[in-house]
């Protein structure tokens, strides 16, 4: 392929309807045994490609074709063997305006010419039938001498299974774990955090959480966690840090209103929760190498990102990961993560939101401390009031103390003693059930290297006061009138992008109508007539998207072209930060979709 990419030389054949050539083409040609004689040999020596237009008044099919120059006793001829085939007018319109075809002038008495269009020659080589996909070879992970101090139910590295096994283990001293949390902080998505909503938009104050700050929040907790109950911490540490990538622009409201416009009107796509989604990026949409989509990142990594909050009805699986392997590993069945390392990502989530949105709270006046105290006065929520009652006393005892801002040390040590108690519950109530669990299932662990029960949980006392914290913060803070607002014009804004996007697809990124091209040519099963949706004829690119947004229910091909361009619209605009989300649609929909 690589000589016929670079002369861009193809043999360019008219047969019309009702010859004896039509004929003889329509009885040979899908055996690969057409021949067309006729021909100067000098004229086709290094052509490698052919298309063929069947014809009468106007071109009814077409056959990109691989041919072969060969000659007999007859003569000179070519042998065509068709790689595409096609009778979609959007497909013949885009070829015809790729090399500004006009049939009846063009040809003129000849039925053959020889032609050179690098535009149209690359957009038919994509659509060739190539087997180029990458074939797993699975690779052994040994032993690292300083895992052995772990407890018996941590993931060893010698445990550990990758979607593709694309890279030799390793040989610089990183375990595998390792070298999946470095995959994750070198990734796009993960610098995107750094400008995505948590409760509070960054656009109100630099010292409020984003989704970036909320995320190494939740790797220094399930830090302290893990190493206190001698579990992975490279594990521990890489689940924690890409718990988030699949989280849209503002906070949880961008993935409720996606989550809404598919189920409403596009019930068929999958739904969207932010979980799934941060399956979807580490397992395809991240681009790191040429040989496959995704990070490579270990099953263990995805599988407790995924399970580090809960699975959502209506949620289809594998509109989101199309690996049956990774799915299988998923264990679906269960809620929660079969490592102990997931385990403990997942409960420090919880423990990292209600700190730090307490503290956001105090710092936007939606929560006084007096209030706040108040509320831990009930004889249940002794252990925790205690402690913030000693931070009451040291603050009185440095009363005569100049400090820039007294209001916002006190909110920051209530935030750290919510943190330190709830550490600490969790590492005493979880080690009891490990232990436990270990007795009884030491020898299944060491052959299947899976939890089967919940073992990383607060203690009852610690999960009814977090269980408080919780509603607290849902009364007096997501459900205030601020927050409510943001999250209205935030819902505005991500719903306005859909439905320009879906309404006028041309106004994608290109990059996005990339995608869309390949993940239709990687769809050929279902989809067949596929064009250029960036180098293509833009009015064969036009009548495309308009087949596409109208599909009807009798055209299979083009609803599930449909489902194609709805998810990766959805990828796009979950992708974006704030900031571009607000820029795109100042740019795009502020004047054109008025609420």
């Amino acid at each position: 392929m690589a000589e016929d990419k670079q002369n861009n030389k193809f043999v360019l054949i008219k047969l019309k309807e009702g010859t004896p050539i039509y004929q003889k083409a329509k009885e040979k040609l899908d055996d690969g045994d057409f021949k067309y004689f006729g021909i100067r040999k000098n004229n086709y020596s290094d052509i490698k490609r052919g298309l063929i237009l069947y014809c009468n008044d106007e071109i009814k099919e077409l056959h990109w074709c691989e041919c072969t120059l060969s000659c007999d006793d007859k003569g000179d001829y070519l042998v065509f063997k068709p790689l595409y085939s096609s009778s979609s007018k959007v497909v013949i319109m885009n070829a015809c305006d790729s090399i500004f075809l006009d049939i009846d002038v063009d040809f003129e008495d000849r039925y053959i010419t020889a032609e050179t269009s690098q535009k149209l020659f690359l957009q038919f080589s994509q659509l060739e039938k190539l087997n180029d996909n990458f074939v797993k070879d699975v690779k052994d992970y040994k032993t690292i001498s300083n895992e052995s101090a772990l407890h018996k139910l941590a993931q060893k590295n010698e445990y550990c299974k990758r979607q593709y096994d694309l890279k030799e283990p390793t040989k610089d001293g990183r375990s595998e774990y390792q070298r999946d949390y470095d995959r994750i902080i070198y990734s796009k998505s993960y610098r995107r955090m750094v400008d995505k909503t948590q409760v509070f938009s960054a656009s109100k104050g630099d010292h409020y959480r984003t989704r970036m700050t909320h995320t190494m929040i939740v790797c220094q907790i399930a830090r302290s966690i893990c190493n206190a109950l001698h579990f992975n911490q490279s594990l521990t540490e890489a689940i924690a840090i890409a718990h988030d990538l699949g989280h849209t622009p503002f906070g949880h409201i961008g993935e409720r209103t996606l989550h809404d416009i598919l189920s409403e009107r596009f019930p068929e796509a999958g739904g969207f929760k932010h979980n799934y989604q941060g399956l979807r990026v580490v397992s395809n949409l991240e681009k790191a190498y040429y040989e496959i989509d995704g990070l490579d990142l270990s099953f263990q990594v995805m599988e407790g990102l995924f399970k580090h909050t809960g699975q959502k009805g209506g949620i289809e699986i594998s509109e989101f990961a199309d690996d049956e392997d990774l799915i299988e590993y998923l264990h679906l069945e269960k809620s929660h993560s079969i490592t102990v390392e997931g385990q403990i990502v997942a409960i420090a989530d919880e423990i990292a939101q209600r700190s730090h949105d307490i503290d956001d709270a105090f710092a936007s006046d939606l929560l006084s401390f007096d209030e706040f105290l108040s509320y831990l006065k009930l004889s249940k929520f002794e252990d925790l009031a205690k402690e913030i009652k000693e931070i009451e006393e040291r603050k009185k005892g440095y009363s005569n103390k100049i400090i820039s801002d007294n209001n916002e040390l006190f909110s920051f040590q209530i935030s750290s003693a919510i943190v330190k108690y709830f550490i600490n519950d969790v590492i005493n109530a979880s080690q009891i059930n490990i232990d436990n669990y270990l007795c009884e299932n030491e020898q299944d662990f060491n052959v299947s290297h899976i939890i089967n029960d919940e073992l990383i949980v607060f203690s009852d006392k610690g999960e009814l006061i977090c269980d408080y914290l919780k509603k607290m913060l849902n009364n007096k803070v997501l459900n205030s009138n601020e927050v409510s607002i943001s999250d209205q014009n935030a819902s505005v804004v991500v719903e306005s992008l859909f439905n320009a996007y879906y309404d006028n697809p041309k106004l994608l990124h290109k990059g996005t109508k990339r995608k869309i091209y390949k993940d239709f040519i990687n769809s050929k099963d279902d989809i067949h007539n596929i064009i250029d949706l960036i180098d293509g004829s833009q009015n064969a690119i036009k009548l495309e998207f308009a087949n596409i947004c109208n599909a009807d229910a009798d055209s299979d091909e083009y609803k599930k072209k449909q489902k194609i361009l709805v998810r990766d619209i959805c990828d796009y605009i979950s992708g974006m930060t704030d900031t571009y989300a607000n820029a795109q649609y100042e740019k795009i929909c502020k004047t054109i979709y008025k609420k």
